[in-house]
């Protein structure tokens, strides 16, 4: 079925939390970006909190090679909060 060019016109924003996905996430959004790539305008925003392995490092150097990808590292918030 051939999406409407309303649709395609459609600026699409993937908000979604994160945590410890640093051997899974590029991999994610590149599918995310192949999925979406029929959107004229796709913005990420991801955020994080409480990784313990190599997550922030990763985002990082996702944001410098992905358009319009951005993240919101929250730091220690578990141990903030509870």
């Amino acid at each position: 079925m051939p999406y409407s060019p309303e649709l395609l016109n459609s600026k699409v924003v993937i908000l979604a939390t994160i945590r410890d996905c640093e051997d899974t996430v590029e991999g994610d959004i590149e599918k995310l970006r192949s999925g979406f790539a029929l959107f004229k305008d796709l913005s990420f925003c991801l955020i994080e909190s409480d990784s313990t392995d190599g997550t922030v490092q990763k985002l990082e150097k996702l944001k410098q090679k992905i358009p319009k990808f951005n993240y919101l590292c929250l730091g220690k918030f578990n141990i903030i909060y509870i």
